[in-house]
């Protein structure tokens, strides 16, 4: 956050409103859509780093890419090229 704030103040000098750059400005508001994503995936299930790590690999039993690619089913749903050859 910057250093730039100015406060503004009442007649017993509460401060009573804040003023601050644009950018500072764009960063809270952003942080706070950041906050609010998070918020709306709380109860959504969550898998491991290990877990999501062998998905990206293609490695995992469990993951839907290794799946496809043991039967084959990029292909035939244009994920690839001919049926059984690996474009990988």
């Amino acid at each position: 956050m910057s250093e730039a704030l100015q406060y503004l103040t009442d007649e017993a000098g509460k401060k009573t409103a804040v003023v601050l750059p644009i950018t500072d400005y764009e960063k809270l508001l952003e942080d706070l859509d950041d906050l609010a994503a998070i918020a709306r995936r709380r109860e959504e299930p969550t898998v491991s780093h290990d877990q999501f790590k062998a998905e990206l690999r293609g490695d995992s039993l469990r993951s839907p890419l290794s799946r496809m690619r043991k039967t084959n089913q990029h292909s035939e749903t244009g994920w690839g090229g001919p049926a059984g050859r690996e474009v990988w």
